[in-house]
């Protein structure tokens, strides 16, 4: 089984400071919804955050929604091979069900975890996206208790994730069947720019660098993917 981590993204609902904002009153309007109910959105909310500082990382949602719609429609999800968790920048924890089909509209998707992040529980009865609150990443990666974690990073020593696989021979045939201690974390940042600012005991972690130039979130999760499909022949 592989545990990917979208971490540190850009999910909040608007700041208090942010809230009498007259963008983000009008964009909350739109929706029938009050301005504590709606994500944090640079799309729609650029005026009320270029006046405040600390926000170069914030409000950014289509990174974790473009980053969900690649990893749930994977054949390695499809497989059963894959799970998904989003850690949240402000902490928390989003399961993310193996079946959950991501909405391809953006503005769906930002009312599902608003509703999740203001009520505790998406809309409806399924248990498609379950809430814990309060967890920072390490937290999270000591839940799973993984042999191997993977960190992806610009200046990662290791390069192929497939070499990575080999050299620690991680089974090809036996992934998520009954040897749960050979699974594998892998934490690819969710965040528009910058490094990770998450405190992590990361010594014994394999840092990976799949390129030399900075990429893109979603393009390293395509690259991880296709060579995690790649190693166990799916």
């Amino acid at each position: 089984m592989f545990n990917l981590i979208l971490a540190e993204a850009s999910l909040e609902l608007v700041p208090r400071k942010l809230r009498k904002h007259p963008s983000v009153k009008g964009h909350a309007k739109r929706f029938n919804k009050t301005t504590g109910e709606i994500l944090l959105d640079r799309s729609y909310h650029h005026t009320a955050m270029s006046r405040n500082s600390n926000m170069n990382r914030r409000g950014r949602p289509d990174i974790a929604h473009f980053n969900l719609l690649l990893a749930q429609d994977s054949k390695l999800n499809r497989a059963g091979l894959l799970r998904t968790h989003i850690h949240l920048m402000n902490g928390g924890w989003i399961k993310v069900s193996p079946s959950t089909r991501i909405p391809k509209a953006q503005d769906r998707f930002n009312g599902i975890i608003a509703q999740l992040l203001s009520l505790g529980q998406q809309p409806g009865k399924a248990d498609f996206f379950t809430l814990v609150k309060d967890l920072t990443l390490g937290d999270i990666i000591n839940e799973f208790d993984d042999e191997l974690v993977i960190m992806c990073e610009e200046k990662g020593s290791s390069n192929s994730l497939f070499e990575v696989l080999s050299e620690k021979q991680i089974p090809r045939s036996n992934i998520g069947n009954n040897d749960e201690n050979r699974n594998v974390t892998i934490i690819v940042g969710a965040f528009p720019r910058g490094e990770f600012i998450s405190e992590l005991n990361n010594d014994e972690f394999i840092h990976l660098s799949i390129s030399k130039e900075p990429l893109e979130s979603w393009t390293v999760i395509s690259n991880i993917i296709n060579e995690i499909e790649r190693y166990t022949g799916i």
